[in-house]
């Protein structure tokens, strides 16, 4: 067992990675069940940190 890398940035590229890209000939590695509802609803809706392209836009959870 190794600890868990919780940086966000390379987590979020290691997530596009495994999800794999139909048009570059690349194999999905990772999928999501359709019982995941909450995940499908919310991944199509991550907004891109304008400071931080390559990161996903921290919100405060508790504002919602």
């Amino acid at each position: 067992m190794r600890c868990a890398d919780t940086e966000r940035v390379n987590g979020w590229a290691e997530i596009l990675h495994r999800l794999g890209d139909s048009g570059a000939g690349i194999t999905p590695r990772l999928f999501i069940h359709e019982r995941c509802r909450r995940l499908v609803e919310c991944l199509p809706a991550l907004q891109h940190d304008p400071n931080r392209p390559e990161d996903v836009l921290k919100v405060d959870a508790d504002s919602r």
